[in-house]
């Protein structure tokens, strides 16, 4: 049987009212593109733990009601395999921070009907899956 090499992670939609949490990603993979908050899961962690601990180690917001509503699949061309599980954060508690700043420029709340045009592929597919009303995307990358 073959096995198929592959990583998973999270990306959180911090919405709040009609607005979009997203930061401008720098020295890491995709620089210059605007971002969720997420990230790998770690061994041991379920999707919801990984998105709560994301969230506070990048933003410091506390995730009160997360829940799980879309899932994407791509396939690299090295053959891996990413699954990417997109967790909604309705609400939350505490003050928005840039915790990495090494990392992130900085966060802001961006009107969902308005995005901006340079978002992470990956993630630009977690908010049009929200956006749709869809749960599954798979793209090749």
């Amino acid at each position: 049987m073959h096995q198929t090499n592959f990583n998973a992670g999270v990306a959180i939609l911090v919405v709040k009212g009609n607005q979009l949490l997203l930061g401008r990603r720098m020295n890491t993979t995709h620089a210059d593109f605007l971002a969720l908050p997420g990230g790998q899961i770690d061994e041991g962690e379920n999707i919801l733990a990984t998105a709560k601990r994301e969230l506070h180690e990048e933003t410091a917001l506390e995730m009160i009601v997360g829940e799980v509503i879309a899932i994407t699949s791509t396939r690299h061309k090295d053959g891996s395999l990413f699954f990417g599980f997109g967790v909604l954060c309705s609400e939350y508690q505490g003050e928005l921070k840039n915790n990495e700043p090494e990392k992130c420029a900085g966060w802001e709340f961006y009107d969902l009907s308005n995005l901006p045009n340079d978002i992470f592929s990956s993630h630009q597919a977690f908010i049009t899956n929200y956006l749709n009303g869809t749960h599954f995307s798979e793209e090749v990358g």
